[in-house]
């Protein structure tokens, strides 16, 4: 609560005279915070913020439980981010494919924030039906075949070694016909080698010979209903070129709510609650910009949540994104992130 501020002695502190937010779970009618300096901090209510926000009537509970403290408001916050993510998902399966669908969501978090939107368009140049088309070869020639396959569609093949861009142009022939992506869509500088997308498309690749002869739900929707998270980061993986932390990353954002919004259209309650289930005892994430500053900006009362695992992450990166709708973020890291 913002009294809390002078409960532990803020206002008394020179190393707070740098806070340019104080984000509270209720701010019992306080509007600002005063610093040693006799700066005034704005204070923005995380509850508020959350509780304002229209929730979405397909894929929740009937009612959402309260909240009476911060670990119990960031679970509610990623509980909506989770249904909000299934609902969009749903509204994708009601048009097409269940497998294009996930295809689609699993490779958008492959892409990372930066390359969200090509990697999409290369799942809608590829689809996956065009990867299936490969079921039956050889498991080292189709490997091949699907590197290529995504390789050349992204537009990236040009820029391969001259011996690896020769085999490609050889197997251009027997591969499934596609559209490519325009190179100039990939943002490929200011990021660590390791994370160029040209790397992240060959992850795809490996990770899709894995479901090819099975088929994406088969072995997924298994893997959720075994209930255990390992199981599920060990489909997810395709190291070096997807790891642990990526793994974990489409679990929570593609895998788990899709697996959600499609047992829903399909009335498989067992499968509905395992994704839920799995989806609020999923280990933490890696940290990212949103929920480090999300950690800045609350603090001591942050400090003392227990057990924050990914749907207490989902919450932060929620509430965040519910406070910048309301103006509420100000500070020079938040703007940055606004772009």
């Amino acid at each position: 609560m913002a009294p809390d501020w002078y409960r532990h002695r803020h206002h008394e502190d020179p190393a707070y005279n740098g806070v340019v937010l104080h984000v509270v779970l209720h701010p019992a009618g306080s509007r600002i915070s005063v610093q040693r300096s006799k700066g005034q901090v704005p204070i923005v209510s995380m509850g508020s913020a959350l509780t304002d926000l229209q929730e979405t009537p397909t894929n929740r509970p009937a009612q959402f439980p309260e909240f009476e403290d911060l670990g119990g408001a960031l679970d509610l916050a990623g509980d909506r981010r989770f249904f909000s993510k299934a609902s969009g998902l749903g509204l994708e399966l009601e048009r097409n494919e269940p497998s294009e669908v996930l295809y689609r969501a699993l490779l958008e978090v492959i892409g990372y924030a930066n390359n969200r939107r090509p990697f999409r368009h290369l799942a809608e140049a590829v689809p996956f039906s065009a990867l299936a088309s490969l079921r039956g070869e050889p498991g080292g020639t189709r490997l091949a075949a699907l590197k290529a396959t995504l390789l050349i569609a992204s537009g990236f093949a040009p820029s391969m070694s001259d011996g690896y861009a020769l085999e490609l142009k050889g197997l251009a022939p027997y591969l499934p016909r596609t559209s490519r992506v325009p190179v100039k869509e990939w943002a490929v500088s200011g990021g660590r080698p390791r994370n160029h997308p040209m790397r992240r498309v060959v992850g795809a690749a490996r990770l899709m010979d894995r479901f090819v002869e099975g088929g994406l739900l088969t072995g997924l929707d298994g893997a959720v209903a075994e209930g255990r998270a390992v199981v599920l980061l060990r489909l997810l993986t395709a190291a070096p070129h997807i790891g642990d932390g990526r793994a974990h990353e489409i679990a929570v954002n593609a895998a788990l709510p899709f697996l959600y919004a499609w047992a829903g259209l399909r009335r498989d309650r067992r499968l509905k609650e395992s994704a839920f289930d799995l989806y609020r005892r999923f280990p933490k994430l890696p940290g990212n910009a949103i929920t480090d500053d999300m950690a800045r900006l609350l603090g001591d009362d942050l400090a003392r949540v227990r057990g924050i695992g990914a749907r207490r992450q989902q919450g932060l990166i929620y509430s965040y994104k519910a406070m910048i709708g309301r103006g509420g973020l100000v500070s020079p890291t938040v703007r940055s992130l606004r772009r």
